[in-house]
């Protein structure tokens, strides 16, 4: 796959759409995944963490300890694997088992200490 690079309109057919090196079966989780490695790249664990947890619903309900480990195996493969062709792949999956973990894990009522499901429709892409 390309790198996230736009060709400014210097494309062969000028009437085909710019697809920023992204392949066309890309998922959202994938789109996700690789734009969070990019931000591990030029910034910090720290920022990806913010930006994680501020716009995934699913990573709010996740306690502290949870959103920890998942930022330290997020790092492991990054570092693993840096930009080979499969690092991608495997951060989408990360962030997949996380989302699937935090969805099915019920959330805790703070004012009453109560366990419920969480009722919340999730329209986020990962």
């Amino acid at each position: 796959m390309g790198r996230l690079t736009a060709d400014h309109g210097q494309s062969r057919n000028r009437g085909a759409p710019e697809t920023y090196g992204l392949d066309a079966s890309e998922t959202m989780v994938e789109v996700a995944a690789r734009l969070l490695m990019i931000l591990l790249h030029f910034g910090s664990l720290k920022t990806v963490r913010r930006i994680v947890v501020g716009t995934q619903s699913w990573a709010e309900s996740l306690p502290e300890s949870d959103v920890d480990r998942l930022m330290t195996e997020f790092e492991a493969i990054t570092e693993a694997r840096g930009r080979a062709p499969d690092a991608v792949f495997a951060v989408a999956a990360l962030l997949q088992r996380w989302r699937d973990t935090a969805e099915a894990t019920p959330m805790v009522d703070g004012a009453h200490g109560t366990a419920s499901t969480s009722s919340r429709q999730d329209t986020s892409p990962c």
